[in-house]
């Protein structure tokens, strides 16, 4: 699919609690394009967990459709990054003329 279905998909079977928590203690932005999950004491008990997984697995389709998601934002971080890359040796070439 490539259209967030599996996102989407994921976060209305997540509980919103758990949802916050994560984004407000255990996400972290590092830079320009740098976000990542960082290890913090979990926001439900090991048996909640377990039930909320055990939702994931029973819902159709959410594993393929997370593959989906997954592969999109692949491609996506390819082409920013080769984005990135060109304007920045943009840049960089036209410094070098204005000094010239």
């Amino acid at each position: 699919m490539g259209d967030g279905v599996g996102y989407y998909q994921a976060s209305q079977i997540t509980p919103w609690p758990v949802q916050q928590y994560i984004w407000n203690h255990c996400f972290q932005e590092s830079g320009y394009y740098d976000l990542k999950l960082i290890a913090y004491p979990p926001p439900v008990s090991e048996s909640r967990a377990a039930a909320i997984l055990a939702t994931y697995r029973k819902s159709p389709g959410l594993l393929d459709n997370l593959r989906s998601w997954m592969a999109t934002l692949r491609v996506n971080t390819i082409v920013i990054h080769s984005f990135r890359r060109k304007t920045l040796q943009m840049i960089a070439e036209v410094e070098a003329a204005q000094k010239s």
